[in-house]
Formats: C-alpha cells, structure tokens, sequence
C-alpha cells in the first residue's frame, strides 16, 4: 500500500508541476521568515502558489492553483490574499481569496461588490481592496475606480463588508496604486479621470485614515500619477512617479520621466524632485533604513538605484538586472527582484535565466538567482 501512494504521489507532482505537502508540513515553517509568488507552469504543468525561505532563499513548497491571480499581498495574520481581477480577457474577476498557510488551503473567498480587485491592503484588522469599478457604477457607463472596505478577523476567518469608496465621483476614473504607511495609519491611492486613451482629467492623490475609514485629504496635482507600483510612502513623505499612456499600447500607462515627486504627509505639498537614471518604473521604501529603492523601464538601464531618504538623493546602483517584473521587499534586509520575459520587456539575454534575484540591501548586491519563471510576488504589509 506505501508502494502505491508513493507511486500516486509522484506521478501526482509530475502531471501537476506541483509539490504536494500536507497541512502537519506547513505548520512547521516559520511564517515570519517566507514569501509567496506566483510560479508560472509550462505546456505540460500547472501554475503554483509558491512558498519561499527568505533567510535562506529557497523554495520550501508549492500549492497547484486553478486561477490566474494578479496581485499577493501578506498581512499581519500572515494570511495570503489573492486577487483576481479577470477571470479572462473579456470577463472581469470579483474574487479574493484568502489563503491560510497553515492549512494549505483558500478557506475564504471575498466576492467583491464591484468588479475586478486589483490590489488589497491590509491594515488593523481591515482589508483595504482596490476595484476597478465601483458597486454604485456598476449599472453606467462610468467605471469609476474604488476603495472596498472589509473587518477581517482572522483568527475565526470571517470578512465582513463595510463600505464602498468611489475614487471618480461616478466618472470614469482609473486607480492602479496603493500603498500603506510604515505606521498603519494612512492608506494612499492615487486616481485620475480617463476621457480616452488619450486624454487625462483631474488627478488625485487621496489618503485614507484607516482608523475610521473615511478619505481625510485630497490633493489636485498638475501630473498625473499612479504607475502599478510607482508609489511608496515613509512615516513623513509620500514617492511618486507620474504617468502617461505608453505609445501604441492599449490601456497600458507608464512613467513619462526621469523623476520621483516627493510629498510632504503633513499637507501633501509638493517638496522635492529626485532625477534618476530614468523612468522610474517600480518604488519600495524600507523604513528601518530610511531608503527608497527605484527600477526602470528604460531597457538601457539595467540597475537599481538606492536613494538615501534623509536628503532625497540617489547613493548607489545595484545591477545588473535585466527585464525585470517586480520588485518586493521580503525582511531580512532583502529585496526580491523577478526577472524575465514579458510582453513589455525584450527577451533575456542568452546567457541569463528567468528567476527572482535576491538582494543584500547591507551590502547593496546581488547575492543569489532563484531559479523558475514567476509572475506575481507578495507585497508585504507584516513588517
């Protein structure tokens, strides 16, 4: 009988591309120290939640998925929570499932009140979603981006839904950012009106307190801000990186300069510019070393830049890094970077392999390449 469940067992991870472990192995893992991505399967395999070591940076397991998520993010409950915001190109998601690292399981899916959950925030006990279309706009022609709020208690695992916070005033207006301050205090979002592909209206960045849930600011700015990951925040400042349509793309928006704005939390002025190599595609600010670390969409600027956040200015480059994907912080004084091919980036170079490099922000390099070809990684609000 062990003969054949070790046959079944290792024809399972053949057909799936997937480990299998039980819920006794996941209990033994230390979930301060691992990060989630998402492994991308082949012809012949299945896609992956991938579970990952971060003090030794390797892959300690894997969970076959049946749905093509866009977005990870890990919490204080250390649950991880997956949106999915197209079920296919034509149709739109409202899944966001939620799953529990000590049971190998999703044992909640949050069926969002609008349409396609683009990003989730957790902060104090509260799940933050981002939509691409409000509730209240589901019935127009609007399609105004919004906020869903939600109490999550995960210790009895129950999401109970709050309210809805419409980003565009009922006109369609588009909100991709979101990220949350060191201290838990503020949630911000930028936003901007969308007549065509075209032409910008009005662009806001709105803060959230995350105490009583309501927008507490809003700021009319002259750019247009909210790249997918081109926005940070510390305790005292706000790094933005602006944003235009990238030519011949449809519906695809990019940076449009060398810049990143930065903003004062206390009334949301305008205080510094910081020039960098280039487009600034991609910002993560790590607080106890007071700096923000910028990737590039110019594919002749192959590094990282390191900026030092107590006088905005760029100290060091990290590189080389080619076609990257994503960039995670993931504790232990270490950035995640994924690197391959993707539709918007040119093919590796022969003598590179896809992976997530692993970089020492002690001693400002590359030390490790974690093999596999990864979409997503978890964005990180448990630190």
């Amino acid at each position: 009988m062990k003969i054949i469940n070790g046959f079944v067992l290792i024809l399972l991870i053949l057909l799936t591309g997937c480990s299998y472990h039980s819920a006794k192995d996941a209990m033994k893992v230390d979930l301060k120290h691992v990060t989630y991505a998402i492994k991308w399967g082949s012809v012949a395999s299945k896609d992956c939640l991938v579970q990952i070591d971060t003090q030794k940076d390797i892959i300690l397991r894997d969970y076959e998925i049946k749905k093509s998520y866009g977005e990870i993010s890990v919490g204080k409950s250390n649950a991880v929570i997956l949106s999915l915001p197209r079920k296919s190109y034509n149709s739109m998601g409202r899944d966001v499932d939620i799953f529990n690292p000590a049971t190998n399981k999703i044992n909640n899916i949050i069926k969002v009140q609008g349409l396609s959950p683009i990003r989730v925030t957790e902060a104090n006990n509260k799940l933050y979603v981002g939509t691409y279309c409000a509730k209240s706009d589901l019935e127009s022609a609007a399609f105004s981006s919004s906020i869903e709020i939600y109490n999550y208690n995960s210790k009895k695992n129950e999401t109970i839904y709050v309210k809805d916070i419409n980003l565009g005033e009922h006109r369609r207006s588009d909100s991709y950012t979101q990220t949350l301050t060191p201290d838990k205090k503020n949630v911000y979002i930028t936003a901007y009106e969308l007549f065509s592909l075209d032409k910008f209206g009005r662009s806001l960045i709105i803060e959230i307190d995350t105490s009583s849930n309501v927008i507490t600011r809003t700021k009319d700015t002259e750019k247009i801000f909210g790249t997918s990951y081109g926005i940070a925040a510390s305790n005292t400042k706000l790094f933005l990186s602006s944003l235009d349509k990238y030519p011949g793309a449809h519906d695809n928006y990019y940076p449009t300069d060398n810049t990143i704005y930065v903003f004062d939390r206390k009334n949301l002025e305008l205080t510094d510019k910081i020039t960098v190599a280039d487009f600034p595609q991609q910002l993560v600010y790590v607080e106890h070393l007071n700096r923000l670390y910028a990737l590039h969409r110019n594919l002749d600027v192959q590094y990282m830049e390191v900026i030092d956040c107590n006088n905005d200015k760029v100290i060091k480059t990290i590189g080389p890094i080619y076609s990257p994907k994503m960039m995670s912080y993931v504790g232990n004084n270490k950035l995640y970077v994924s690197v391959g091919n993707n539709m918007f980036q040119p093919a590796l170079p022969s003598s590179e392999t896809p992976g997530i490099l692993v970089i020492d922000l002690i001693k400002n390099s590359i030390i490790k390449k974690i093999p596999g070809d990864f979409g997503p990684m978890a964005i990180h609000y448990n630190f």
